[in-house]
């Protein structure tokens, strides 16, 4: 975990960015397993996780993905829009990328997420890289984002074989689901979150799932996100397959 400037600053010139503002950095690379460890053993209120810096720059991202692929792909539609940036963001395909960029090296986690093996886990790689982007498009703006997501997603987005690896790799169950309810005129999907079990850093969340009156449909997960790809694919499998 880096705990002076001169990590910092060798984690910029690995992701090619030097931030104006570097704690903006620390708090994308800040878990909440360790702003609550840290809060409590230092009695402090005002540590800053991630969250909020996720939550931006998964906005961040779908937007620049978005736009990398209307400009790539003129001749395609929406749907098919969709399902290429629904796999391109898939919580496993943006972990790949943390691993790339070194991120489980930096991330700060609490004790109880470092025996866990907080560091090799997926929703926690993925959640970093998004509240990195947060993070650089609070410092340097939209361009300075965009031009990471570009250099991170460049080989993926000019090369069809790799988009179909991926695409392949990290299906998108509840875009499939919602395609699949719309061609034949059944309601949205709804996901509910129906329990949350274990500590905050071996947390399971189970989440149930609705299609107008149609519901039992149950995921589990590490995240809210896992949980509800699961109770999607089983409906993929239930309902759906048992309609066509």
């Amino acid at each position: 975990m880096p705990v002076d400037s001169s990590q910092w600053a060798e984690f910029e010139a690995f992701i090619d960015y030097s931030f104006q503002n570097r704690s903006l950095l620390i708090q994308a690379m800040t878990h909440k397993s360790f702003a609550h460890e840290e809060s409590r053993l230092q009695s402090k209120k005002s540590l800053r996780d991630n969250e909020r810096l996720e939550f931006l720059g998964d906005a961040v991202l779908s937007l620049c993905i978005s736009s990398l692929l209307m400009e790539q792909h003129a001749e395609r539609g929406e749907g098919e829009l969709s399902r290429r940036r629904a796999a391109l963001v898939n919580a496993s395909a943006l972990a790949e990328i943390a691993k790339r960029l070194r991120i489980e090296h930096y991330i700060r986690l609490g004790r109880g997420e470092e025996e866990s093996r907080g560091r090799s886990k997926n929703s926690i790689l993925a959640d970093a890289y998004e509240a990195l982007l947060g993070a650089i498009f609070c410092d340097g703006g939209y361009e300075a984002a965009y031009a990471q997501v570009l250099r991170h997603f460049e080989s993926i987005l000019d090369s069809n074989a790799n988009f179909e690896k991926l695409t392949s790799l990290h299906r998108d169950y509840k875009t499939e689901l919602q395609e699949a309810v719309q061609s034949i005129g059944w309601p949205l999907p709804v996901y509910r979150t129906i329990a949350k079990e274990g500590p905050d850093h071996d947390r399971i969340f189970t989440v149930a799932l609705t299609v107008g009156e149609k519901e039992g449909m149950i995921g589990r997960g590490k995240s809210k996100k896992v949980a509800e790809q699961e109770a999607a694919r089983a409906a993929l499998a239930s309902w759906i397959g048992a309609h066509s």
